[in-house]
């Protein structure tokens, strides 16, 4: 049901006003190595290799900067992300008698980011190197008692390749690096399509 809404937004947002600066969204599938710190105790992503997730963001359409240019621009972007977190670590249940692994943790993620972007146009698509500064929503939930709502402000770098297989269909790859209390680094492959003027 929560990916048919996304699917969705992806059809409604082209009549918004605001698509000349959010301009594509793409279907993002990630490779992780995530370390991270709930409660004082160290956790690990449990799947390295994520469900698919969505990002809306601005991407430089080939024909409107031809094969060679380059140009440096603030962007903002979008992104959701649900990720589960697990540890080896133990309490003792005082209610079973019996020493137990500490349950996983769901977050589920929205994030907001202004990006300084540069791009590089060639013949071979375009290479895009960004910093990202904003905000962060997530939720923290272990089925067990814990569920909070957290907000915390997140930097990002990141550098991806893109190039437009279609008029408005294109794959973009490349690692990022996240720093929100926790770090994340990640290589996403992503299909996308771009809905801006062309």
């Amino acid at each position: 049901m929560k990916n048919l809404l996304l699917f969705s937004l992806f059809l409604v947002l082209p009549s918004c006003a605001v698509t000349s600066l959010l301009n594509s969204g793409t279907v993002n599938i990630k490779y992780r190595a995530v370390e991270a710190t709930f409660n004082e105790e160290k956790y690990e992503i449990t799947r390295n290799v994520t469900n698919p997730s969505i990002s809306i963001r601005n991407v430089q359409h080939p024909k409107s900067w031809g094969q060679w240019n380059f140009n440096l621009r603030l962007t903002p972007s979008i992104h959701y992300d649900d990720n589960t977190y697990s540890t080896g670590a133990t309490f003792f249940n005082t209610t079973t008698g019996q020493t137990e692994v500490l349950p996983n943790i769901n977050v589920k993620r929205g994030i907001i980011l202004g990006n300084l972007k540069a791009t590089l146009h060639s013949p071979m698509g375009a290479f895009a190197l960004s910093g990202g500064f904003g905000g962060t929503m997530y939720r923290l939930n272990d089925g067990q008692g814990l569920d909070t709502l957290k907000t915390r402000e997140i930097r990002r770098v990141d550098l991806a390749w893109y190039a437009f297989l279609s008029k408005h269909f294109f794959a973009l790859m490349g690692p990022r690096y996240y720093k929100a209390g926790y770090e994340t680094y990640e290589f996403a492959f992503r299909i996308g399509y771009y809905w801006g003027k062309i």
